[in-house]
């Protein structure tokens, strides 16, 4: 969510509450200027300029969003802060309302699916967002897409709804996990994500294609199969082993034009979580998950997206 402040409030928070600039914040604000009115914030018809709030400073814009007051069109509204990106918050949310959950179900794909929509739209305000929000551009979950010679079912895929009956996509997101068994797991999904991008990129060479890769780092994870259940697995150096697992999605090279290798995907992401099947899930952050430089950094991946899909269907 991208809050609308005046430059005034800017200059209010940095002096009075410390909150700084930096690259890859939490929270993002759009600088606007005070006597800009709410139709134009809206329409998006003047230049933003935009300030990272870094994440040592969240729990302070935290606090200064219920104190600071913002002026846009000489309405004084209050101050929401909200965080930015919160795709892999949200799906560990999920995953502890549905203890035992089959990470291979429909359900799991879709809840992620539905939080890199929201992201986007996030990301993308005046394109995917705009295009969404008037119809053109239709999410859609589970989608048969076709080639010239076979059809796949993609879990995500955003189509232009003018070419109905036929599904035409613009972008497209593929969900994989590594539960465990990481050594095998980690070669077949890779192996499956090359597959689903080629599918794609035949279907449309412009299309932009994207995946997600789920990794847990629990030794104990309980799988939900009945021929699995109560297995005991050999013991391992798991911090090693999934820091290997990162590495072989992370060197992907990354598609950057339609003339590229249909091999590849546009953007990619690797989500790191502890869940051992029984318990509640958490997130993992810091050294044992893709760094904020990382290319298969969720922040970085929505941004990719959004920007990919600007630069060939809204020029």
């Amino acid at each position: 969510m991208r809050l609308y402040v005046s430059k005034q409030s800017l200059k209010i928070a940095h002096q009075q509450f410390g909150i700084t600039p930096g690259r890859n914040g939490l929270y993002e604000f759009l600088c606007e200027s005070p006597d800009q009115s709410r139709e134009e914030l809206e329409n998006g018809r003047k230049t933003k300029t935009k300030l990272y709030v870094s994440a040592r400073d969240r729990v302070k814009a935290e606090e200064i969003a219920k104190e600071l007051q913002w002026v846009v069109g000489g309405r004084t509204q209050p101050l929401v802060a909200s965080a930015a990106m919160r795709g892999p918050e949200k799906y560990v949310e999920w995953i502890n309302t549905h203890l035992g959950f089959n990470p291979r179900s429909a359900a799991n794909s879709n809840a992620l699916s539905e939080y890199i929509i929201e992201d986007l739209c996030d990301a993308s305000p005046t394109a995917i967002g705009a295009m969404i929000q008037s119809g053109y551009l239709v999410p859609l979950k589970n989608a048969s897409v076709s080639t010239s010679v076979t059809v796949r079912n993609i879990d995500l895929v955003l189509y232009e709804k003018p070419e109905l009956p036929r599904i035409c996509v613009q972008l497209s997101v593929e969900h994989k996990t590594v539960m465990t068994a990481h050594g095998k797991a980690r070669k077949n999904r890779y192996g499956d994500i090359i597959a689903y991008c080629n599918h794609m990129h035949n279907h449309r060479r412009d299309c932009i294609v994207g995946a997600t890769v789920v990794i847990n780092t629990s030794e104990s994870y309980e799988n939900p199969d009945a021929f699995a259940r109560g297995l005991k697995r050999p013991k391992f150096n798991m911090e090693k082993v999934v820091k290997d697992t990162i590495r072989v999605f992370e060197v992907i090279p990354l598609r950057e034009s339609p003339d590229d290798p249909n091999d590849l995907p546009e953007a990619l992401t690797v989500i790191v979580v502890n869940y051992d099947g029984v318990n509640p899930a958490t997130l993992v952050s810091g050294e044992g998950s893709p760094s904020l430089s990382s290319p298969v950094h969720y922040d970085n991946f929505i941004r990719r997206l959004a920007a990919k899909h600007e630069d060939r269907f809204c020029q």
